[in-house]
């Protein structure tokens, strides 16, 4: 058994004093790093959200996204899709027109210059739905969905890679991308 004493009334004071001199200590590292907690504050609302996805339902899973962010007579915009998808992924999209025309919900694609006819075809014989072929004959390894404060970048296979990045600097950035080759493109005829 140990004896248990009372301290000394003079060390309990020194006991405060070395307590309110680390608080000081505290408060000043506090002061210094104060700026860099505002920067990163300040940085995380320009990327707000960055997710990974895999396979067709990571794909699926962001697309179905834009109904919970556009409202009537808004759009979505598609760069670069592939002229070869997954069969699952043609009857997803063509359901999805169904849904979207009924929506009121507008979109713009681009589709690379090997994409057969008959797809574009299909996507314009949908309300609200202007599909057209990318102006130049650039092949990417991935394709975009851009709408709102979002961009989507899809990396194609049988098993997709899917990123989702919610910012509203980076979205406003592949809008200008995508307008710029809007632009350069032809009506579908």
């Amino acid at each position: 058994m140990t004896n248990s004493q009372a301290a000394e009334p003079s060390r309990i004071k020194d006991y405060i004093k070395e307590k309110e001199k680390e608080i000081d200590n505290l408060k000043k590292e506090f002061d210094n790093l104060l700026p860099r907690f505002e920067i990163y504050q300040r940085d995380q609302t320009k990327v707000q959200k960055v997710k990974f996805y895999q396979g067709i339902k990571g794909l699926i899973t962001i697309h179905e996204h834009t109904y919970l962010k556009l409202k009537k007579n808004e759009e979505y915009y598609y760069l670069g899709i592939p002229k070869d998808q997954l069969e699952i992924h043609h009857h997803y999209w063509q359901r999805d027109h169904i849904r979207r025309s009924k929506e009121g919900i507008k979109c713009k694609l681009l589709f690379n210059k090997e994409t057969s006819r008959e797809i574009l075809r299909n996507r314009n014989s949908y309300k609200g739905c202007n599909a057209r072929y990318m102006p130049i004959g650039i092949k990417t390894p991935a394709f975009f969905l851009i709408y709102k404060d979002t961009v989507m970048i899809a990396v194609p296979s049988d098993n997709p890679v899917v990123i989702e990045i919610i910012s509203q600097d980076i979205a406003d950035s592949f809008k200008a991308y995508f307008q710029e080759f809007w632009k350069m493109s032809k009506k579908f005829k």
